[in-house]
């Protein structure tokens, strides 16, 4: 039987992060921290619209806090009008963060 032995060495005693913490103190370190959100937040979408809504839309892009979805036809583009407000708000609420401002239906 052989008895394991311990070793003392510097990888042992390091100390390891988990993958999460090291990608948010690396996107922290290169000043992306906003980019990511709003990529997210794209991402998203079909989770913060819905799916009847999001059947119809199409997020595309966040250009200084304007989120620009791109909309099937001119009916739902009205639609959406009246829910502009509460998908600001849900989509900020989710991240905990005002990444939203505002939403431009294309």
């Amino acid at each position: 039987m052989v008895l394991h032995r311990e070793r003392k060495d510097k990888s042992q005693r390091m100390k390891f992060q988990a993958f999460g913490d090291i990608l948010s103190d690396l996107i922290h370190r290169l000043g992306i921290e906003q980019e990511v959100l709003e990529n997210q937040a794209i991402v998203m979408w079909p989770d913060i619209a819905g799916p009847k809504i999001a059947q119809q839309t199409e997020a595309q892009r966040i250009k200084d806090g304007i989120l620009f979805v791109k909309v099937k036809n001119d009916a739902w583009r009205n639609e959406l009008l009246f829910y502009k407000k509460d998908l600001i708000n849900h989509l900020n609420d989710k991240f905990a963060k005002n990444i939203v401002v505002d939403i431009m239906w294309v």
